[in-house]
């Protein structure tokens, strides 16, 4: 998977920090930086390192979501697969093994209860997490974390995966503003987002599935993120309905209905209507079938989180849209969904009915077009697509 960057191309302060756990396996390490900075890339090379030093040593990964748990399995290899489980926080706390160590990715999304758990059975610890990140409610704080883990915190200061227009576009939903927009860049691909117009819902759909169906189709690792479960089902039967599909096997989900079951049968339909996307997260979908079988991942934006892609599309950004996070505020959810874009990212909305969030960006870090214009460009040249 392109996200894993392979260790001869880490900068040096990520080597730094990998040299570091090295020099003293015993202690337990905090990774933090910004979006795009590596720290799950990290998590997985020191998990290489950890078992070129101790190949009997019993280690686990945890990660909050399921579609993040699918990337970091792809970035383990082969000999290693069987032997280093990733599992969900509940997991880990229902599994009674005795870890050597145990590596956590997001750890700022974690409660009270699973660093009580992870301190009381002796592993060390090498976490990875970014607290501007944050989206949960009722979460363990910075300070309690490092409390009960003992953590010596390592940052890494170096922004690799955004470009800088990204990270202008990002900055005013960053709670640390000052700091991500000082923070030194790596060599990204520096593309200007685009902010894309329609004058009707069904005008931006069509411009948003002939775009990302485009990107899908010539090899480019493509997402299309929403901020919600419901979002997600009315834009799939709108879909259905523009491409002249039975939008039936789109229900709604049954109390108790577990997830997984439930996207797996979308997912199922949109394959047999022919419909080059599948929903991602919940345990459904997968990161490798994403890729090899050249189509769009449809995900939510918690469920992004950790993720990245070469192409990500936020559309539908009206008004009327929540951007759903309990007590934490929207701009926290709507800063990850915004820093998931390795290449290109695509924003869209309503000409007559704009979110607000829309008022708060700086339009020169922007190409500016509307949902016509684009789709008059020609669809066969991929310096079109960018």
């Amino acid at each position: 998977m392109k996200w894993l960057v392979p260790y001869t191309q880490l900068d040096s302060e990520q080597l730094g920090i990998i040299q570091s756990f090295k020099a003293q396996p015993n202690r337990n390490l905090w990774i933090t930086g910004y979006a795009g900075s590596g720290k799950s890339v990290l998590l997985i090379h020191i998990l290489l390192a950890i078992k070129e030093r101790y190949p009997n040593a019993r280690v686990a990964i945890v990660a909050f979501t399921h579609a993040l748990i699918d990337q970091l399995r792809s970035g383990i290899p082969m000999e290693y697969k069987t032997g280093v489980p990733v599992m969900t926080p509940y997991k880990f706390l229902l599994d009674s093994t005795s870890w050597d160590y145990v590596l956590v990715d997001e750890v700022q999304d974690l409660k009270h209860e699973f660093f009580v758990d992870l301190n009381s059975r002796g592993s060390k610890v090498i976490a990875a997490g970014d607290m501007n990140q944050s989206i949960y409610d009722n979460t363990c704080p910075e300070d309690d974390i490092i409390d009960y883990l003992d953590l010596d915190i390592h940052r890494l200061r170096i922004i690799h995966r955004l470009s800088r227009n990204a990270r202008m576009l990002a900055a005013p939903f960053c709670e640390d503003k000052s700091g991500f927009m000082s923070a030194s860049m790596g060599s990204g691909v520096e593309l200007k987002p685009k902010l894309i117009s329609g004058r009707s819902y069904e005008e931006e759909l069509r411009w948003l599935s002939e775009r990302a169906f485009g990107y899908a189709e010539t090899g480019y690792h493509t997402a299309i993120l929403l901020p919600s479960h419901q979002d997600i089902r009315y834009f799939l039967r709108n879909l259905c309905e523009q491409q002249g599909v039975n939008s039936s096997f789109v229900r709604d989900k049954e109390p108790g209905e577990w997830e997984v079951n439930y996207y797996n049968e979308i997912n199922f339909g949109l394959r047999n209507a022919g419909l080059p996307i599948r929903y991602l997260g919940n345990g459904a979908g997968s990161l490798k079938v994403s890729a090899t079988e050249k189509i769009v991942n449809l995900i939510t934006y918690h469920s992004a989180k950790g993720l990245d892609f070469e192409v990500t599309f936020l559309p539908f950004l009206t008004k009327e849209r929540y951007m759903p996070s309990g007590n934490i505020p929207g701009e926290s959810l709507f800063f990850v969904a915004l820093t998931r874009a390795r290449e290109q990212m695509f924003l869209s909305y309503n000409s007559s009915n704009p979110h607000k969030f829309l008022g708060m960006i700086d339009r020169s870090c922007l190409v500016t077009s509307t949902a016509a214009e684009e789709q008059l460009k020609s669809k066969n040249s991929i310096n079109d697509l960018f």
